[in-house]
Parts: structure tokens; C-alpha cells; sequence
């Protein structure tokens, strides 16, 4: 049963209580080519969301269902508790639709995708559009046939064409601004009918009439799609990929980043992205770029996808979660996606000013005319600093570590004006491709809370506490057998469930997942019980909780 998302941007629905009945009517205007009302004792309350951004995520939106149902049709609130956010926040209902199936992307039984586009374009210039319109108000059914064309500025359209009293006449232009609003078609897949339309005939009909456009919708076979996609797709990447490999990137490395962001769901269009913002660096830095790593991070929450939005809004992001959880093993990927360089530094009690910035050093040389030692004075730039000005990505590790008065400097670097003034040297300036990642560990012993004007400048990526962690050990131990990885992750979930049940009889800085690591590659020498006492147990200083991993360590491991 499909569920949907009421929307009204005006006020709450949270009056309407859960098993509430509510109509739904069809309503189709210029702006949205699949509107449908919401009704609630008779008064009208809102529409259904027509987009992602105005659903509750596992909903269906407008053009989803629009097939599927009739003009007039109900269904029950099975929440009121949900809330979207556009201009402001609201809170929304979610209607269950019994009868009804999930239709997204529209495919239906019959083996075909339905493409809707908006027709317009002046009747001079189209001068089939008049009888077009005329046509649909008469109720005749009107087919077209779409062909792409070059307008006189060289920018490449899709016109639709029809025979008109024995003559082909033009009657409007695909209006590529609606793509991807209200119920329309992507501007991607519209790049799909483009890259159909160079070998086959597309034709569609026009399924409704405004004043001054009408809509088009096109079936197409989803099998034909299928294979129009693997065209169009290595047509695309194979030419940004060439690009790239003229400038000096190893093709290689492009396809292994490709497949890794495909493989995580990522988009042509996404992936494209991504490709256009690298740019070759100065061999002195160069070396920072860093290589696949061994363990690419294993996206099981959509962190990914997070990442890639602050990404095209030169956003910073802040990493916090448990040790272990794999905050570092997404900078080195996410790094290594966007081939910059990235820099490094771990904070601690002792962290100050100067190892972040630099500071001024004392350079000696000798004059070659006079043989006299000259002194002089230079500003030595530190890590912050050199990645801001090269463009690379700095992870501040364990940014909760510092003391207030260091994270203080983040302030105008992590805001809209990206600089820093720093005394004795000069006014920094960030490159376009600078953006800082910091790592924490929350409430760990010694770590401050980071004030809200530091904590607002990031994107927060909450990492969930790892409840197994078998694959973990499996990508970072190959050799390790399965046996020995299943003892380690049964100890681990015994050392969680006591820690979450809140038995005093241990605490979270018992977990360690590198322990785990740890005793795996060392079980070949000393035994899987022992490399855990030693590499699990032993790192905990005290000497209670210690004696209670070895407990659980002999009851698992022989």
C-alpha cells in the first residue's frame, strides 16, 4: 500500500487526528501537471507533495501515484507527527492508500517509463501550436514527434513537429527550466531522450492544454531505457574521463573513483560533478593526494550523499560518533574521491595557536660577496594555512580536544568570508576547494563541548555506534579467518549490550574497535584468546572492567 505526504506551507496538520479519512481530487494546473487536492470534512487542507523535498522519506509524491488512482479517491492518516521543511517548518500528515502500489519514477505494467515535458514556445515562431491547441480543446488526440535542433545562438533544443494539412509544421519547443520542478521530467532524463532521439523516432502525445503550453508525455519501453542509459552514460563519462586523462589524471584511478561513487547510488550528473571540480596541483603538494586506501568507507546510512551536498555548497562537515566507527575511514574515501589533498592534524591538551597557523623562524644564510652569516626573520606556515591556500581538505581529528580559545580560529575560516588575518604574516584567503572535516568522539573524558557559533558553521554527520562489527573486521583483516572474526564480534556485541543495558560492570571506553584489529593480526602469533586479552582487555586501565573483558574473552575464545 503506497503512503503519501499532505502538505499545506501555510499552516500545521496536526489538528487532523491518525485513522482521520481524508479525499483526494485531481486538480492539474499550468504549474503542476499532476496536482492533487486534500480534503478533510470538506474543506480543502493541502495537496500531496510533489517533490523530495516535500515528502516524508519512504512516501510516494504526485506524479508517482497520479496513474494509479482515480480522479477522486481516499485514504486514511496513519501519522501526524511528521514535519517538512521549505520556507519554514511544518508538520505534515502521512496517508496510507490501500489498494495502491508504489509507481515511482511512473513505470507501469505495461514495460514502459512515461517522460512528461512542458511544450512552449511562441506561436509565430511554432506555427503548428494554434492548431495543436485547437485540437485538444476539440478532444482529438494529438501525437508528436520530438527532433532535436540548434537555435541560432548554437544552444541545442527539442522541438516537437506534426503534419498539418500535408504540410510539417513546428509546434513548440520542450520548456527545459520545468525539468526536474513540480511533476516534470529531469533535465537527465530529457539528456536520455536526447541521446535516444540520435538513432530512433520519439513521439508522444499531448495530455493536457493551458493557455499558452501543453504537456507531453512519452512512453518508452524500459528496456530499450536500459540500454539507451549505458550509452548515454559511458558517452558522458567517457568524455569528462578523456578531459581529465589530457590534463594528467590516471585514467585508472577516474574509473575506480566512478565505480565506487555508482556502486553508492551516485548519479551521472553527480559523478560528473565531481569530475569537473578536480584540478591538477603543484608537485610540492601533489603528494598529499592520497592513493585508493585499503578500506574504502562502507556507506550504511547516507553519509555519502551528505557529504556530496556540502560538497557543492562549500560546506564544512563534522564527523562525531563512538571510536571506531569509521569517522577517519570517510575523510581518506571522501578525500580520495575528490583527489585533493589533504591534510592532517590531531588535537590534544597541548594543541596551540602556532601548530595549527605557524609561527616566525630565525633562516640563516651566508652572503656570497661578504662570507658574513645573515639572519632573517620568516613566517613558517602550518598546516591550516598551506591547506587553505592550495586548495586542499584539512581533518581537524578530535576538534572537541581544543581548547576554546583555538577553535576560535575556525570562526571566519569555516564562514562565508573563508579567510584569516594572521599577524605577522598576511591575510589568508582560501582556495575554492578548501573545506575543513573535523572528527569527535561525544562526552569522551577531556574533550570540550564546541560553542554554537563554531558548532553552526558545520554540517553534522552523526555517525550510528556499531552494533556488530564483522564487516569492519572482515575489510581490514583479509587473512583473518571467519571464525576468529565471529569470536571477535560476539565478544564486541556482549561488551555493547552490557554497556547499553548500563550494567556497571563496564563502560564505553571498554570499546575498542582497533583492539579487534589488533588481536586479529596477531592471533596467527599468539592465539586469538591471548592477542585479545593482550590488544582488547589490557588497554583498559581499570583493573575492574579489565578483568571483565578477559571474563567474557574466556567464554567466547578458546
Amino acid at each position: 500500500m503506497a503512503k503519501i505526504t499532505v502538505v499545506d506551507t501555510k499552516q500545521d496538520l496536526d489538528f487532523i487526528q491518525q485513522n482521520s479519512i481524508i479525499e483526494f481530487k485531481k486538480a492539474p494546473d499550468n504549474f503542476d501537471a499532476y496536482k492533487i487536492e486534500a480534503y478533510f470534512n470538506g474543506s480543502i487542507i493541502g495537496v500531496v507533495g510533489a517533490s523530495i523535498n516535500m515528502v516524508v522519506p519512504g512516501c510516494e509524491t504526485n506524479k508517482d501515484i497520479f496513474e494509479s488512482v482515480p480522479d477522486v479517491f481516499q485514504g486514511m492518516v496513519v501519522d501526524n507527527t511528521k514535519s517538512i521543511t521549505t520556507t519554514m517548518t511544518k508538520k505534515v500528515l502521512i496517508v496510507e492508500l490501500s489498494g495502491v502500489g508504489g509507481a515511482a519514477n511512473k513505470t507501469s505494467t505495461k514495460g514502459v517509463k512515461i517522460f512528461t515535458f512542458s511544450i512552449s514556445g511562441s506561436s509565430t515562431k511554432y506555427t503548428g501550436k494554434t492548431q495543436v491547441m485547437e485540437d485538444v480543446d476539440n478532444g482529438r488526440k494529438v501525437f508528436l514527434e520530438l527532433r532535436k535542433e540548434t537555435d541560432e545562438n548554437g544552444k541545442e533544443l527539442i522541438v516537437a513537429y506534426r503534419q498539418i494539412n500535408g504540410q510539417e509544421e513546428k509546434c513548440g519547443k520542450v520548456d527545459e527550466k520545468k525539468c526536474g520542478t513540480a511533476s516534470f521530467s529531469t533535465a537527465e532524463e530529457l539528456n536520455l531522450i536526447k541521446s535516444i532521439l540520435d538513432t530512433e523516432k520519439v513521439e508522444g502525445i499531448v495530455a493536457t492544454k493551458y493557455p499558452t503550453s501543453y504537456i507531453l508525455n512519452i512512453e518508452i519501453a524500459n528496456n530499450k531505457i536500459s540500454g539507451f542509459k549505458t550509452q548515454a552514460v559511458k558517452k558522458a563519462m567517457g568524455s569528462i574521463k578523456q578531459d581529465l586523462v589530457n590534463q594528467g589524471f590516471d585514467e585508472l584511478v577516474l574509473t575506480e573513483i566512478e565505480d565506487y561513487l555508482t556502486l553508492n547510488k551516485f548519479t551521472v550528473s553527480e559523478i560528473q560533478n565531481i569530475f569537473k571540480s578536480y584540478k591538477k596541483y603543484d608537485d610540492s603538494v601533489s603528494y598529499r593526494i592520497i592513493k585508493k586506501p585499503k578500506t574504502l568507507f562502507k556507506d550504511t546510512f547516507g553519509s555519502l550523499k551528505v557529504c556530496y551536498a556540502a560538497f557543492l555548497n562549500n560546506f564544512h562537515l563534522l564527523l562525531s560518533g563512538d571510536k571506531g566507527t569509521g569517522k577517519n575511514c570517510l575523510i581518506s574515501t571522501w578525500a580520495w574521491i575528490l583527489q585533493r589533498p589533504l591534510y592532517e592534524i590531531s588535537i590534544n591538551r597541548e594543541t596551540d595557536k602556532l601548530d595549527l597557523l605557524g609561527s616566525k623562524t630565525i633562516e640563516s644564510e651566508v652572503d656570497a660577496n661578504t662570507g658574513k652569516v645573515l639572519d632573517k626573520i620568516e613566517f613558517q606556515a602550518e598546516v591550516l594555512l598551506e591547506a587553505m591556500e592550495v586548495g586542499g581538505i584539512i581533518n581537524i581529528d578530535e576538534i572537541n580536544f581544543a581548547d576554546p580559545g583555538i577553535t576560535g580560529l575556525l570562526h571566519s575560516i569555516c564562514d562565508d568570508r573563508r579567510e584569516i588575518q594572521v599577524p605577522g604574516y598576511k591575510k589568508v584567503v582560501s582556495d575554492d576547494n578548501f573545506f575543513v572535516m573535523g572528527t569527535m568522539n561525544i562526552d569522551y573524558q577531556g574533550t570540550n563541548e564546541l560553542n554554537e557559533a563554531l558548532a553552526d558553521r558545520f554540517i553534522d554527520i552523526k555517525f550510528p555506534s556499531n552494533t556488530s562489527i564483522a564487516n569492519i573486521l572482515t575489510a581490514n583483516c583479509p587473512t583473518a579467518s571467519h571464525a576468529e572474526i565471529q569470536i571477535c564480534d560476539n565478544i564486541y556485541k556482549q561488551m555493547y549490550v552490557t554497556i547499553q543495558n548500563r550494567d556497571s560492570s563496564l563502560d564505553s571506553n571498554c570499546l575498542t574497535v582497533r583492539g579487534f584489529i589488533q588481536a586479529l593480526n596477531m592471533s596467527p602469533i599468539l592465539g586469538i584468546k591471548k592477542a585479545l586479552e593482550i590488544c582488547v582487555a589490557d588497554k583498559i586501565k581499570d583493573e575492574e572492567y579489565c578483568n571483565n573483558v578477559k571474563t567474557i574473552i574466556s567464554s567466547k575464545a578458546k
